[in-house]
């Protein structure tokens, strides 16, 4: 099912694309035509998500438990370490 629904976004996503050709499609959709280069980009980077996914499945599961037992984001604890970076940059922003 989830090869499926990939490629039926990959149809719908090319069709978008391709009707930037034509005149009222363009307007309709909101679409420009695009190079051969472009259009050759677009699925290079969208296919390294595939990548990535084999990449982030090689990273063992244990330092992600590790940072759920250590790593709280739902409170203000000043003593946690990504806490205090969110502090430093929301002071060096603001």
């Amino acid at each position: 099912m989830f090869i499926a629904v990939v490629l039926g976004e990959f149809f719908i996503t090319y069709w978008m694309v391709r009707a930037g050709e034509t005149g009222l499609f363009s307007k309709i959709i909101g679409t420009a035509p695009i190079t051969r280069a472009m259009h050759a980009t677009c699925w290079v980077l969208g296919a390294s998500v595939l990548l990535v996914n084999i990449i982030i499945k090689k990273i063992p599961l244990d330092f992600f438990v590790f940072v759920g037992e250590n790593v709280d984001l739902e409170s203000s604890n000043n003593d946690d370490h990504i806490n205090q970076l969110f502090y430093k940059a929301e002071d060096h922003f603001h």
